[in-house]
């Protein structure tokens, strides 16, 4: 008579109880706790930081989640859109008009952050226009450099305090 033919999965079971040991119980628990650890990931945590606060920090990892200004919270599903929300209130509370336009970018003077046309310095189309209003912002910046540029936006307008601004993110 012959033996039933063992499945694939019961094949594996029993090379791997031949090749363990006794001492090997602690490798079991060691796997099943990295077992739990991807089936359960840590909690992630939500945090709200002064716009100031972003000058020194490393975005990366992070999902933007909104902003408050004025005691009210706006949610956003990214940094592009913080972005542009914040400049958007810029423009409607009259902070930011067209003739303070172009703001030049923060770190290379190549390019414009805020423009009246979706045209840098050198004459190039904005890679990732957003129009806000009558006024044009370019995205094409990550998380960091985008709060970096508003930060400095608010600077140069000298009406507003930038900590008017907080700004929600899970990391």
């Amino acid at each position: 008579m012959k033996l039933p033919e063992k499945s694939k999965q019961e094949r594996k079971v029993a090379i791997l109880n031949r090749i363990m040991k006794e001492d090997d119980v602690s490798l079991i628990s060691d796997i099943e706790n990295l077992i739990n650890k991807f089936d359960h990931p840590p909690a992630q945590e939500e945090r709200t930081m002064k716009l100031s606060a972003f000058l020194d920090k490393n975005l990366g990892r992070t999902k933007a989640v909104g902003f408050l200004y004025d005691n009210t919270y706006l949610e956003c599903g990214s940094w592009k859109e913080i972005y542009e929300e914040i400049i958007r209130i810029l423009i409607n509370t009259g902070t930011v008009t067209p003739s303070m336009l172009p703001i030049e970018d923060c770190h290379r003077g190549k390019r414009y952050m805020i423009n009246t046309h979706p045209i840098h310095k050198s004459e190039k189309a904005f890679t990732i226009p957003a129009q806000i209003e009558d006024i044009y912002a370019e995205c094409h910046y990550n998380a960091y450099t985008l709060m970096k540029n508003v930060y400095q936006i608010i600077i140069k307008s000298k009406t507003l305090e930038v900590d008017h601004f907080q700004v929600r993110f899970i990391k």
